[in-house]
């Protein structure tokens, strides 16, 4: 891990963060493992991220095979989590300015104009106090 900042580190090794105990008996405990490696990290490596959404097409066969199925299925939600947590912070940043360039609106015209709850509108402009 002292090395995980090294993109040629990354660029060597990163098959052997996804596939490096295949026959481990306690199949929770290696989950729990996979999870923590691969969440690590995505978080501090660009690099490791680009290998893991291109792992289809950068992995053989065989290694797809050794791959194990939630660590496929912890990249998937940790992905769609990601787009939808961006999501989310794009409208909350647009309705933001929105309401900075029209501050005489009400809630529920802002509400109403963006399609959005009410509770979210009060909590955007808390924020902006």
């Amino acid at each position: 891990m002292t090395n995980i900042l090294r993109s040629s580190f990354i660029e060597q090794n990163w098959k052997e963060f996804l596939i490096f105990a295949p026959n481990f008996p306690d199949q929770t405990l290696l989950a729990r493992v996979y999870s923590a490696t691969i969440l690590y990290l995505g978080r501090v490596s660009d690099n490791f991220n680009q290998k893991l959404k291109n792992m289809d097409t950068l992995l053989t066969t065989t290694e797809k095979e050794q791959t194990l199925p939630y660590v496929l299925q912890l990249y998937k939600e940790w992905s769609e989590k990601g787009l939808e947590q961006g999501k989310n912070e794009g409208m909350v940043i647009t309705i933001s300015n929105f309401m900075r360039k029209n501050p005489s609106l009400t809630n529920e015209q802002i509400a109403d104009m963006f399609d959005v709850s009410l509770e979210t509108v009060l909590e955007i402009r808390e924020k902006l106090k």
